[in-house]
């Protein structure tokens, strides 16, 4: 008698739609997956962006930032920010003397002279070329 009233034809159908929500649910978990990587990921550029900005020349800020996220150099953990070196992980004040250190290249660097605006910066000629007369009296 079930079968007369299309009991199969119901069970068939519903285990065809369990089949294509469970499908559905497991594509739609990675792709929520891949979203919350992504915006961890961009989270951390936006926090390491001034850091990196002080630290190394602007040209090379962006690839330096991407290749230590991307190589898994930089990373972010319960109590902030840390350095990863192999298996070692390390506070931020010490490992990112390390990054500095890698990126040695890129390291920006002050002006040169006595720190207030370069070379010639304070001398009594301001830059102009003394007279040999001048220079020997």
């Amino acid at each position: 008698m079930a079968k007369a009233n299309g009991y199969d034809a119901d069970v068939a159908r519903i285990k065809a739609e369990a089949e294509e929500y469970k499908t559905s649910m497991a594509k739609y978990q990675s792709e929520a997956e891949a979203r919350a990587k992504e915006n961890e990921i961009h989270s951390l550029k936006l926090e390491l962006m001034p850091i990196f900005t002080k630290a190394f020349k602007p040209d090379a800020v962006k690839d330096i930032l991407n290749t230590a996220i991307s190589e898994g150099i930089v990373g972010r953990v319960e109590s902030g920010l840390v350095c990863k070196d192999g298996d070692t992980v390390e506070k931020w004040d010490t490992g990112f003397e390390k990054i500095k250190q890698r990126f040695s290249y890129a390291v920006e660097t002050p002006p040169a002279g006595n720190g207030q605006g370069g070379v010639n910066r304070g001398s009594e000629n301001n830059g102009q070329a003394k007279s040999l007369t001048e220079l020997f009296a």
